[in-house]
């Protein structure tokens, strides 16, 4: 225990060090619908396929089974499209002529002015056992930010996608209950950012993106290239479980410095319901995320409010029922359980100023992804089979 107090107290020192002292990126982030829905806890409750992305230390807490997952459609929407869409509707007709922009419409565009408002595409597979994990995700969110300008109205556009591959393995450290991971990532990050200055040039670049959308996005892209690495570890002891991981240890993308990302939590898993049968799991967290972050505006350590995450699930089997605290905003998550289909839905809050209530984003996000479990089978030396021994808790 005291070489782990050690270690984090070393990886605190650089992390904020070399977050002060370099130029950065940032590294490629995963966000789990189950976390989303938990307030964006993550590192001490991943003990599913996610660990694979989350903290590998958490796949030596898989079953002996392998776990297939395929999720072709997550969807991302911002909780003020809907705003936007009605606006576009109601003044459709005053985009294509200048004369016709009267007061109402400035107002109407006034209220939307400089807010980012986007959709984002994550699918996303998965494949992993006890203590082996791969997995390959993306994240395409494509924003559009309105600009009154001088009565004049203008449009900013900005995407960044993510393709990542990752590899990832953990083992135990004496016992199981304790768990070491680490994973490897390779990513392509194709960023996407133009601003439209002129009023001509807004409707055309519209009009285009209307007719060829992928391609108008394909002449403003640069793509990158990057690999890291992170590991983690898992402690357990009478239903408590402390986790903590490094994210980005050595990472690079597009030639720049990843800083790396030290997370830490606990959470409680009541291991007195486990005898139930129509109950899968209670579980309460805790988690800090980014401890040593650094604003990249400002230079100084982030705000400790928009670190915090608080979250819990209760599990019914075939429906389990999520809700958090992110950055001070709640957040509820719904998942349904139907054979091999799960389906989930999340409404997520985070904090896009420097603290809590300056610029908060709202989302909406829904999953479909078909998951299957494949029966180990261990080979007898006479060549039969036999079921697998059970796993451990």
């Amino acid at each position: 225990m005291r070489i782990t107090i050690r270690l984090l107290v070393v990886l605190l020192a650089v992390t904020t060090a070399a977050g002060r002292a370099f130029s950065f990126t940032r590294g490629p982030g995963y966000a789990g619908v189950r976390s989303m829905g938990m307030g964006g806890t993550a590192i001490a409750v991943t003990t599913d396929r996610t660990a694979i992305f989350h903290n590998p230390a958490g796949l030596g807490l898989l079953k002996g089974k392998i776990d297939l997952s395929v999720t072709p459609a997550i969807v991302s929407l911002d909780g003020k499209l809907s705003t936007v869409l009605d606006a576009m509707s109601e003044h459709g007709d005053k985009l294509s002529d200048l004369s016709t922009i009267d007061e109402d419409f400035i107002n109407t565009l006034s209220e939307l002015d400089g807010y980012w408002i986007g959709i984002g595409y994550l699918p996303e597979i998965t494949v992993a056992k006890k203590y082996l994990g791969f997995g390959v995700y993306t994240v395409f969110p494509f924003s559009v930010r309105v600009e009154t300008g001088h009565l004049v109205p203008k449009l900013a556009f900005r995407g960044e996608r993510d393709l990542v591959f990752t590899w990832a393995f953990g083992v135990p450290l004496k016992t199981e209950k304790h768990q070491f991971g680490i994973s490897v990532e390779y990513v392509q990050r194709t960023p996407v950012e133009e601003t439209i200055t002129k009023y001509t040039e807004t409707y055309e670049f519209s009009d285009e993106i209307v007719q060829r959308p992928l391609g108008v996005l394909g002449e403003f892209s640069n793509i990158k290239h990057g690999a890291s690495f992170d590991v983690g570890l898992m402690h357990h002891w009478k239903g408590w479980r402390f986790g903590w991981g490094v994210k980005d240890i050595f990472g690079v993308v597009g030639g720049e410095l990843a800083i790396p990302q030290l997370d830490l939590g606990f959470a409680y898993y009541f291991p007195q319901l486990a005898g139930i049968d129509w109950m899968r799991t209670l579980i309460f967290a805790f988690e800090l995320s980014d401890i040593a972050g650094i604003e990249e505006r400002t230079r100084r350590l982030k705000s400790l409010a928009k670190k915090v995450h608080l979250g819990a699930e209760w599990d019914l089997n075939h429906i389990a029922l999520r809700a958090g605290i992110n950055q001070g905003y709640p957040t509820v998550g719904l998942g349904v359980s139907l054979g091999f289909a799960r389906v989930d839905y999340v409404f997520f809050q985070e904090e896009l100023g420097y603290y809590p209530g300056q610029q908060v984003r709202r989302r909406h996000i829904i999953s479909a992804r078909m998951a299957m479990r494949l029966p180990k089978i261990i080979r007898e030396s006479s060549g039969g089979t036999r079921a697998p021994t059970p796993d451990l808790p």
